[in-house]
């Protein structure tokens, strides 16, 4: 059936649609422009080279030119090109490569080519030549020079010479050297199979090219034992009754300092040599003392820090015998009979001082009611407040004219009783052990004995080591010298079923003084630790010197401190230092964490971090025992094993924190590091000698850690520490500035000539940089903002960060001139390790370097001094580009004295980060200070913010407002924590980072207003109360009053510390007030002598609940709780008057 209704219709439709092809990418060229080939390009130094990588590709490749393994430059593009301005030899030369892909290839394309550059010779600077060699006598040595050059030298280029006399000798066809060139002719060798003494000596290499030439110096210094001494003898003449003296040549001296042992006995006897050190000065000695008419074995070594000569063929020689007449003997028995009468009579006098003494003393000693009526005794508790839990709250009695008195105290001994018998008693127990030790035989110097440094002299002796220390290391050569080979066993420490309980195979305690612990299943070797007593100045076995627990000495070391009730352990290493472990770590992680070692279980009850060190509160006990032990662990964490800290005023605030926490003056100390010799010894000599020279007003270094040695090998392991405790000695006997109370900081106003002579005291004395105290400062590399392409970065050329304290950039940045360099420098604060950045005006450097600084070290708040922050802060509304940062501001408030911006910073690859800016309007142009209220205000208002990160500190030059800045953070923190101002310390601690800061007395002068300022204000804030007269006029106060009173006594017992009260506490207000801050000393009142003083908060109910904390402070007892919550302490707390 045909349709109908239809018609045909003829013509074209249409339609179009795109057709996108992608293929893989396809490297078409990789060039450097100007050149034609492809492999290798010649270019000259300093010449540009523009390299170009061209892609075919759909879609556009990711490409990247690489010097070596460097990404010169990389983006998303067919075509790329990379720069060097200037071509450098050391650096540029190198074989280049461009690859690329995109998402359809399979493989990455690539592309190389070797650039070389000409150039002269000149060292390398990758493989730096040793200038400085040692050498045994007879053994092998070699000197290498390495070079980079092109054309590449031949070998006939290089000639080797030797200095002899003032004349450079060609030695390069010497028979007793040898001579070789690397076949690619960029490094030269000469080796010397067998050293003379011929060989030692400076040598010079020269090599050239067509370009140039450069050379290189070596020293070939002797490092062997000294040769034995010659023509050893008695002196012609010199043989006499009770005297000998010898004679002898001096041998080689190996190349370092040397030294002479000589030593003598009698012959045919059992008895041990004696033995005496005489300085290599001497070519002679004299005996004394000697028995007429005996025969006496002589004999000679030479020592130096290599070790020891062969000894000298023995002499043996008789004294001469004393022929005596009849009439001498007859005048020999009168003076005999004379000396008996003498003795006889002295004898009686004696006698008659002592009875008059002990009956005075039983005078003394007799108590009287008065006496007794005056003393409470009390049970301390100790609150869990970070300010509060570790300060010193100890007090002292003395005895003077037979009353009793109370006296303030920073860490001296407490003593509960006549000071003067417990004393006595100290010293007749400490002197039977000294007599104990003696009868081992001490050795001792002739012609070098340990200097007695009065307290007086002690800065200036430091001061002139610290720059010319070879007299102290002198000391120290010949203190390793007199106690390199001990005649005390250690056989208990040897045996092989204790051998892995010990860390070195070198470090043993001596038998005699080892910690004893108690057997365990009949088991004899279960009593073995490695850890010796050692002796205080007046306290015999005050100390604990040991090994950093292993693994399999965890238990050991918990069991020994409970058995010798430790309160107090210094740890001076961190678990892990350079990779390796230096310790086991023996207390939990967390807080209130509970971990078995053994049968102890121990938790860990509260921590404490500051800058250089961490204070933690440990609870140990045993399993199935109630009694629990309290331990202080002082764990410091600034001390790089066989070197010492950055400065001496780390370790002497840990040092003071350390004995103020030990409140008790309980011993031992528990003192360890990884060895237990080294940084131990260090920190143990230290407080012996501060014992030492607060009683005898001098000190004497040597003879100290020489007793240490006595009882524990290498006790102050090198000749750094052994310098560096003089200076901390120094910094702890005669400080600079003091550390007082806020109280007594504004009682004592000091005078503007007083703080204009401190300010020029510290000026006189410096921090020692001692990785640089003992080497050549001729070969010191520069820093690295000192280099040719750091060096516009700076504001002054003289002003450059040391590489240490410099925070590097790390963020990389496709853009000439940027590497990792800002002038900048970490300052540490009192609680935080590089808490503070300060750095100079972004004009100086760059913008794009500024925000790669917040962003690689997590900068959140930053304070700027400058008169614009636009270089990096955006203004108004608009967004500020920034290389790959791109600036948003999100706030901007107005607070008065500065600005405070909120900007977040975006990065094309990076995460966004927020950064709070404060701009300081208001200090005055060209001034060294402002107001400090001004200044306060803004410190306070930042650290309110800065909880994480470290904080930037910006102005023009980087020390002069924002050093100020700094020194006053640091103040403040610790005020706030401890109650202590230190303003000369800090400054110096300051100065250490960044020696310029402070920068005139005006400026120091300005520090002590400031703190005045901010410590007075804190005190009117604590006196200003809400009183409560009800409490003290109605009946139910008086009732409330008398029931507080009858808790507290039911508290006092047991006494550890004493409360004076002349009378009888007199009904007064209770207040109730809010402290400032978190300063201990705001809470404290001044009354009334006789009255004592409560801080009320729920004093009773708290107290017994152990969350409460009562302080004696002058005379007066005080409570007090508080928390902390969002840094400040919001808790009230009240007091009974």
């Amino acid at each position: 059936m045909e349709p109908t209704g239809c018609e045909e219709s003829k013509g074209v439709s249409e339609s179009s649609f795109y057709l996108d092809v992608q293929y893989a990418a396809e490297l078409k060229q990789f060039l450097v422009k100007g050149f034609d080939t492809f492999n290798t390009i010649s270019v000259n130094e300093s010449d540009r080279v523009d390299f170009i990588c061209e892609f075919d590709s759909d879609p556009v490749a990711n490409v990247s030119i690489l010097n070596g393994t460097h990404v010169l430059q990389t983006k998303q593009s067919d075509i790329l090109s990379a720069t060097i301005t200037a071509a450098r030899c050391e650096y540029d030369s190198n074989v280049y490569k461009c690859v690329g892909r995109n998402k359809h290839s399979t493989d990455l394309q690539e592309q190389t080519m070797q650039l070389v550059i000409h150039c002269s010779p000149r060292q390398s600077p990758f493989s730096p030549p040793i200038k400085n060699v040692s050498s045994v006598l007879h053994g092998a040595t070699m000197l290498t020079f390495t070079i980079i050059a092109y054309p590449l030298p031949e070998g006939s280029a290089y000639t080797w010479y030797k200095l002899n006399g003032s004349t450079w000798e060609n030695i390069s066809h010497k028979l007793s050297t040898s001579i070789t060139v690397s076949p690619n002719g960029l490094q030269t060798n000469l080796s010397i199979s067998r050293v003379q003494a011929s060989d030692l000596g400076r040598y010079k290499v020269t090599v050239y090219n067509e370009l140039g030439e450069t050379h290189g110096e070596f020293t070939i210094r002797a490092y062997d034992r000294p040769e034995m001494p010659k023509d050893f003898r008695v002196k012609e003449g010199t043989l006499g009754l009770q005297s000998i003296t010898v004679e002898w040549k001096s041998g080689f001296n190996g190349g370092i300092e040397q030294l002479f042992s000589i030593r003598h006995k009698t012959q045919h006897s059992e008895t041990q040599w004696i033995e005496r050190n005489i300085s290599s000065h001497y070519n002679n000695y004299t005996f004394h003392d000697l028995s007429p008419g005996t025969t006496y074995v002589l004999q000679l070594i030479a020592i130096n820090a290599v070790g020891k000569s062969d000894e000298t063929e023995a002499i043996t020689v008789t004294t001469l015998v004393k022929l005596e007449t009849e009439d001498e003997q007859k005048s020999e028995g009168g003076v005999v009979a004379a000396s008996v009468s003498i003795i006889i009579g002295v004898a009686i006098v004696v006698a008659a001082v002592v009875v008059v003494v002990i009956i005075y003393r039983q005078k003394l000693e007799k108590p009287t009611n008065t006496v007794l009526q005056r003393i409470w005794r009390l049970r301390l508790r100790r609150s869990s407040s970070r300010c509060s839990s570790f300060d010193n709250l100890g007090m002292s009695i003395t005895q003077t004219s037979g009353r009793t008195r109370r006296k303030k105290r920073s860490a001296e001994t407490a003593v509960n009783g006549g000071i003067e018998e417990i004393q006595q008693n100290t010293n007749r127990i400490y002197k039977r052990e000294q007599a104990r030790l003696s009868k081992h035989k001490i050795k001792t110097f002739v012609n070098f004995t340990g200097r007695n440094i009065s307290i007086a002299d002690l800065r200036e002796f430091v001061a002139n080591a610290e720059v010319d220390p070879s007299n102290v290391f002198d000391e120290f050569i010949n203190l390793t010298a007199q106690t390199e080979e001990s005649s005390y066993s250690t056989n208990t420490a040897m045996a092989d079923a204790n051998d892995e309980k010990n860390r070195y195979n070198n470090v043993f305690p001596y038998d005699k003084n080892r910690v004893v612990l108690p057997v365990i299943n009949k088991d004899k070797n279960s009593d073995y630790i490695n850890a010796s007593f050692i002796d205080g100045y007046t306290i015999p076995k005050k100390y604990i010197a040991g090994q950093g627990p292993l693994s399999c000495t965890v238990e050991d070391t918990w069991r020994m401190i409970l058995t010798e009730r430790i309160s107090v352990v210094v740890m001076l290493t961190n678990l892990f230092e350079e990779s390796k472990s230096k310790c086991h770590q023996y207390w939990p992680d967390k807080l209130n964490e509970i971990v078995h070692y053994g049968e102890h279980i121990v938790k860990i009850a509260e921590e404490e971090h500051y800058a250089d060190f961490v204070l933690r509160k440990l609870n140990c006990s045993k399993v199935g025992f109630k009694d629990v032990h309290f331990v202080t662990h002082c764990h410091f964490t600034s001390w790089p094993d066989r070197n010492v800290p950055d400065t001496a005023l780390s370790l002497l605030q840990y040092w003071r924190k350390v004995r103020s926490v030990n409140i008790k003056q309980q011993f031992p100390w528990f003192v360890h590091c990884s060895a237990g010799v080294g940084r131990t010894g260090t920190f143990i000599a230290l407080d012996y000698l501060y014992d030492q020279g607060t009683t005898e007003k001098q000190v004497n270094v040597f003879d100290a850690v020489l007793r240490l040695r006595e009882q524990r090998v290498n006790m102050v392991q090198t000749q750094l520490q052994y310098l560096y405790l003089h200076d901390v000695l120094c910094e702890a006997l005669c400080p600079i500035g003091d550390v007082v109370t806020q109280q007594t900081y504004v009682d004592n106003r000091l005078s503007t000539e007083t703080l204009n002579d401190e300010y020029r005291e510290m000026g006189k004395s410096y921090l020692p940089d001692y990785e640089n105290v003992d080497n050549d400062h001729d070969c010191l590399e520069k820093f690295y903002g000192e280099k040719p392409e750091n060096k516009q970065k700076n504001m002054d050329p003289t002003l450059i960060p040391d590489d240490k304290f410099r925070p590097a950039l790390k963020l990389s940045v496709q853009l000439e001139g940027h590497n990792d360099y800002i002038n900048a420098v970490h300052v540490s604060s009192f609680l935080e390790q590089n808490k503070l950045i300060l750095t100079q005006s972004t004009k100086f450097s760059t913008e794009i370097d500024f925000v790669r600084l917040l962003h690689d070290h997590n900068v959140k708040d930053v304070v700027t001094f400058c008169e614009k922050v636009s270089p990096f802060v955006p203004v108004g509304d608009s967004v500020l580009l920034l290389g790959s940062f791109t600036a948003i501001p999100l706030s901007n408030i107005s607070r008065g004295t500065y600005v405070e911006y909120v900007v977040r910073y975006k990065h094309i690859e990076q995460k966004s980060f927020d950064v709070r800016v404060f701009h300081f309007l208001k200090w005055p142009k060209d001034a060294y200070v402002c107001k400090a209220d001004d200044l306060l205000k803004v410190i306070i208002a930042v650290q309110d913010y800065s909880k994480n990160g470290p904080v930037v500190i910006q102005c023009n030059d980087g020390f002069t407002r924002s050093g100020m800045f700094a020194v006053m953070w640091c103040l403040l923190e610790r005020i706030k924590c401890e109650g202590n101002v230190a303003v000369a310390e800090t400054v110096r601690m300051v100065r250490k980072r960044r020696k310029q800061v402070i920068t005139s007395e005006e400026q120091y002068r300005f520090c002590h207003e400031c703190i005045r300022t901010f410590v007075e204000a804190d005190m009117v804030a604590a006196d200003k109360t809400m009183r409560m007269p009800w409490l003290v006029w109605s009946d139910p106060g008086r009732i409330l009053l008398l029931v507080l009173l009858l808790a507290v006594a039911t508290l006092c017992m047991a006494t550890e510390l004493f409360v004076d009260v002349d009378q009888s506490p007199v009904p007064m207000r209770m207040e109730r007030r809010a402290p400032s801050g978190c300063n201990p000393n705001s809470r404290l009142q001044r009354l009334e002598d006789g009255v004592v003083s409560l801080h009320m908060g729920y004093v009773v109910e708290q107290f017994m609940r152990g969350k409460g904390s009562l302080h004696v402070r002058g005379g007066r007892l005080h409570w007090g709780r508080r928390h902390l919550k969002q840094g400040r302490c919001m808790d009230a707390v009240g007091m009974l008057e």
